[in-house]
């Protein structure tokens, strides 16, 4: 580990020991170089969340990472939606989180895979997630397609209460844009 890194990784250890490291947190990114901001996000999703329940301070931060474009576009950025997917969010933090997820959606998508779309299923119950699913398949851009189409070829609905066959016409749906975008390399449904 360089000097630097160990820099980074000490200051962002002892704003994780402050009583309001949430709030303390968004300072310190607010404050950070930029040539600085991929180390330190890619360090702190090492050694963060320091605990799987989180205060509304932490959601806050969370927020503030996942609404932040400058910390969304850094190659780290999915390290980091690596590192929140381990929380166990309350029901009101949850529904904040996927009001997130949900409205900005296309960035995430073209900025991290698998770890953007487990962490999108686990802020759903049944009925949002295909209601949310079923919403986004009007997307136009072939990133957020490609991944609900994914979410909907991987995921294992039957523990979901979702019936298969609204899974499989909103497939198909999807498939069919897909093929119809310019450039799209087709799926097979």
């Amino acid at each position: 580990m360089s000097a630097k890194d160990q820099r980074l990784k000490f200051e962002i250890e002892n704003i994780l020991e402050s009583e309001s490291h949430g709030t303390d947190l968004i300072a310190y990114f607010e404050n950070l170089e930029e040539k600085d901001v991929r180390r330190a996000i890619s360090i702190l999703s090492g050694i963060y969340p320091t605990s799987q329940e989180i205060s509304d301070g932490e959601l806050s931060f969370i927020e503030y990472m996942l609404l932040n474009k400058n910390i969304t576009e850094q190659k780290s950025f999915p390290e980091f939606v690596r590192s929140i997917n381990i929380v166990n969010y309350t029901d009101a933090q949850r529904a904040r989180v996927r009001n997130i997820l949900n409205e900005n959606f296309s960035n995430f998508c073209e900025k991290t895979t698998f770890e953007f779309d487990d962490l999108f299923i686990r802020m759903h119950n049944s009925d949002s997630l295909i209601n949310a699913l079923q919403d986004l398949s009007e997307k136009k851009d072939k990133a957020s397609l490609q991944h609900i189409f994914n979410i909907l070829n991987y995921e294992n609905f039957s523990d979901w209460k979702i019936p298969l066959e609204n899974v499989e016409r909103l497939k198909k749906k999807i498939s069919n844009k897909l093929q119809t975008l310019p450039e799209s390399i087709g799926v097979a449904a």
